[in-house]
């Protein structure tokens, strides 16, 4: 168990949890072969920091840099891009801690296929190897489209960027707000490091934020300051960091990096319940309406509004339980208040009709109520055949089994 930012009971244990948050160096950097090899209890963030350091990042990233490696592997944790995007997608090798005591390094391809996902049910993993890439200038640009609109182009969208997410804009019921990030061939010139909108805002400025969590009055402040036709690019030294913190900026007025940072605490609802779907990108019309179709009537100025965010994956076939196995899908990320006594029903309801009428996949790490036979039944059963088998290579006496793995996949 690493820092327990899955949002469900997969690290749990009733009688024994064995921490790697010790184990958290950087064993080396292998320029000539493109990979770093690290113990698995470093947080994303450190290593992060390490390859930003020596001009490396890696490719697909989560955003929540205090997670362990180990443990965003053993979840699925992925950032986004047009050919891949689990991080569970770069693993080259595994050296993993057994039931008897012994460690077992493989690189063979048989084995990574079941240890880059493993539910951290098939051992400890204890060091890995991931593939890393050349930092070089990227252009982040933030737009808004029309939402119907959007919706049509997404395919074209997600086919024409490198790097694609959006969600519902903020000001804008009609619209969607994207982020796109590309390589580019503009020069890098800055002096100053990448500038980050860095931790929401406090203090007197917390003052402005349950009036933005109220949708009637962002509708309001949207009109009067025509966001909708607003946007913004920069050009930064490509770097996973821009996964892990709160966003790079362009070099703007104090006052409107407070904005951001207003901004980020009142529409980053952290501290709600998590539910995560992939949806195969073509159906992801359909998410919506069944989104739409499902929601809790609510006052406009209620704060409780569940809300989503989606970030374009490509399909991949070296994760046996890989969300997105074989398909090009778009993570769905749903957020609803925890103390609204409407949500549990709704994320129930969004999921059964996602996953039976769409054959979505939930993330492994965050809220599910899916069992065995409903999740065996949306991936290929060549790979849930090829898991368990993985399973009895390595733990046949189910030393790392637990509640959440006899009931998600039954071992």
């Amino acid at each position: 168990v690493g820092q327990r930012h899955s949002y469900n009971d997969i690290f749990y244990s009733r009688t024994a949890m064995i921490s790697i948050a010790q184990l958290n160096r950087v064993r080396g950097l292998d320029p000539d072969a493109s990979t770093v090899t690290c113990e698995a209890g470093i947080t994303i963030d450190a290593l992060c920091a390490y390859l930003d350091e020596r001009g490396y990042a890696l490719r697909y990233c989560g955003n929540h840099g205090q997670q362990s490696l180990a443990g965003a592997l053993a979840t699925g944790t992925h950032g986004y891009g047009r050919d891949g995007g689990l991080m569970s997608e770069l693993v080259m090798a595994v050296t993993l801690l057994g039931p008897d005591g012994r460690l077992f390094h493989t690189a063979e391809e048989h084995d990574l296929r079941a240890l880059r996902l493993g539910l951290g049910t098939l051992g400890v993993v204890v060091e890995v190897t991931l593939a890393v890439m050349r930092s070089s200038p990227y252009v982040y640009r933030v737009a808004s489209m029309p939402r119907q609109e959007f919706v049509a182009r997404l395919d074209e969208l997600a086919r024409s960027h490198e790097y694609l997410r959006y969600t519902h804009h903020p000001f804008d019921d009609a619209a969607m707000l994207y982020l796109t990030i590309d390589a580019t061939t503009e020069e890098y010139r800055s002096t100053e490091p990448v500038r980050y909108t860095g931790p929401p805002a406090g203090g007197a400025a917390w003052l402005a934020v349950p009036w933005l969590r109220m949708p009637a009055v962002r509708r309001v402040l949207g009109w009067a300051a025509s966001v909708d036709r607003r946007g913004f690019s920069v050009v930064v030294p490509f770097s996973t960091s821009l996964f892990i913190r709160d966003g790079v900026i362009p070099n703007k007025s104090r006052g409107e990096e407070m904005l951001r940072r207003i901004g980020l605490r009142a529409f980053n609802r952290n501290d709600w319940l998590n539910m995560e779907v992939a949806i195969t990108r073509d159906r992801f019309p359909e998410f919506a309406q069944l989104f739409a179709e499902n929601l809790p009537r609510m006052s406009g100025f209620s704060m409780a509004h569940p809300y989503y965010a989606c970030r374009v994956v490509g399909a991949a076939t070296s994760v046996l339980l890989g969300p997105n196995f074989g398909r090009d899908v778009v993570f769905v990320d749903i957020h609803v208040d925890p103390r609204e006594r409407r949500s549990d029903g709704f994320l129930r309801a969004v999921e059964a009709e996602s996953v039976g009428a769409l054959s979505a996949r939930p993330h492994w790490g965050k809220v599910f109520f899916s069992e065995r036979d409903v999740i065996r039944s949306v991936y290929p059963a060549a790979n849930i055949d090829d898991f368990l088998a993985a399973k009895q290579r390595f733990d046949p006496g189910g030393v790392f089994s637990n509640a959440y793995s006899r009931r998600v996949l039954g071992v």
